[in-house]
């Protein structure tokens, strides 16, 4: 009962929170936690459906609108404000009109967009967190403590989710069960490694399924786009997947192909700010979700060639710290995944996007930390998720205003 209940409270980015939930269950009874889950968010979604908006119109002849049904069973309107419903169309954003003759409001325009909005305006951005080793989770949860130990909350935080590290083995149960003993509200997604090598592929999909069984997993990040297709074909929790940067969303055409697979995108890193809103409009109109990354080190080469093998030969699991270094003296770290045998080059300085200081219009960014130590990991997540602000001497802002040409 009390797994059950567990899965039951998880519910994610929703604007809902079960404040009491009975379970009863017969002795010795065996129900698997994967089904208890997809029962979840099929509760969710029609729960959403039934707060979704319906298009209404002003009446022309009258110059006012007839009252036919509530938009939300529950909520009373002004008596001197009459509704029509158009049942041919839903909507999702909320247009007020005042008009000075009737003094009515008209609700107009587009399908999944209100009720996203309306959730980004009642809430505080959302924060997933991104680890690309496991010890950085455990600095993470000693800061998360120290927050809650001043009253704060995950939801006051802002973080609704954490992406585990790629290479976790046989740490992701352990780690999967610590984050979650005190913070059942958090969903964590396994994070596919960049190269997805045919000998690794049973191992993942074990690691992967076992820990949906358990009721510990809600999602799987795909790099690429062979890991979409293992994901759908292996992996039985391939609605909850999520695509990365490097899966390019340049486009409404990009996007709608997308949309075929998942309903969780993220913005390219290639897009300046200018082309990112229409795009992320865009997804809300096409009801789907869309992070933007607003830290982290971006990457700028993936390879299937291992540095430190070309130097010195195979050091398979060594903790030795490889970089890059150009003819400026900038370093380039590497991070070295021995598992699936490949590296990836790292910029050498972080890219910060200071939404502290100005009103964005996203919802959901993501944090990525890479090589932080504990206290650059604290002084990044009080920076995003406390407003105070982050010092760097040196620091880039990516394609943000430039873009790519």
């Amino acid at each position: 009962e009390e797994n059950v209940t567990k899965q039951l409270k998880k519910w994610g980015d929703t604007p809902f929170v079960a404040q009491e939930i009975y379970v009863s269950l017969d002795q010795g009874c065996f129900y698997p936690l994967q089904k208890i889950n997809a029962l979840r968010r099929m509760a969710l979604q029609e729960l959403l459906e039934q707060f979704r908006p319906r298009r209404v119109e002003k009446n022309k002849c009258a110059g006012k609108v007839d009252a036919t049904q509530n938009i939300v069973q529950g909520i009373t309107q002004d008596p001197a404000q009459e509704i029509t419903q158009d049942p041919a169309r839903d909507i999702t954003q909320d247009s007020v009109q005042d008009t000075a003759q009737d003094n009515t409001q008209v609700i107009a325009q587009n399908p999944a967009q209100h009720f996203v909005q309306s959730i980004a305006q009642n809430r505080k951005p959302q924060y997933t967190l991104s680890f690309l080793e496991s010890h950085q989770i455990q600095w993470f949860m000693s800061w998360l403590e120290e927050q809650k130990d001043q009253g704060k909350t995950l939801e006051s935080l802002g973080i609704s989710r954490i992406y585990l590290p790629p290479n976790l083995s046989s740490l992701g149960e352990t780690l999967a069960k610590e984050i979650q003993g005190n913070n059942p509200e958090l969903a964590l997604f396994y994070t596919l490694p960049h190269v997805l090598r045919r000998g690794q592929k049973e191992r993942l999909q074990q690691e992967i399924n076992d820990l949906f069984d358990k009721g510990l997993l809600s999602g799987v990040v795909a790099k690429t786009v062979d890991e979409i297709g293992f994901v759908k074909e292996i992996i039985r929790e391939y609605q909850n997947l999520h695509l990365d940067a490097g899966l390019y969303q340049w486009n409404s055409y990009a996007l709608a192909q997308a949309k075929t697979y998942t309903k969780a995108l993220t913005l390219p890193y290639e897009l300046n700010g200018k082309e990112q809103r229409p795009l992320y409009q865009k997804a809300l109109d096409m009801d789907c979700e869309m992070t933007k990354i607003c830290y982290g080190r971006i990457p700028m080469m993936v390879s299937a060639n291992c540095v430190l093998r070309t130097k010195k030969g195979c050091q398979k699991n060594s903790s030795e710290e490889v970089a890059l270094r150009d003819r400026y003296e900038k370093s380039f770290p590497i991070y070295r995944n021995c598992s699936c045998c490949y590296n990836v080059i790292y910029n050498s300085v972080a890219m910060v996007l200071p939404i502290w200081e100005k009103k964005e219009k996203f919802h959901q960014y993501r944090i990525d930390f890479t090589f932080e130590t504990k206290e650059e990991i604290w002084e990044v997540l009080n920076a995003y998720c406390n407003g105070a602000g982050l010092t760097r001497k040196e620091y880039t802002t990516g394609h943000e205003k430039r873009g790519v040409e």
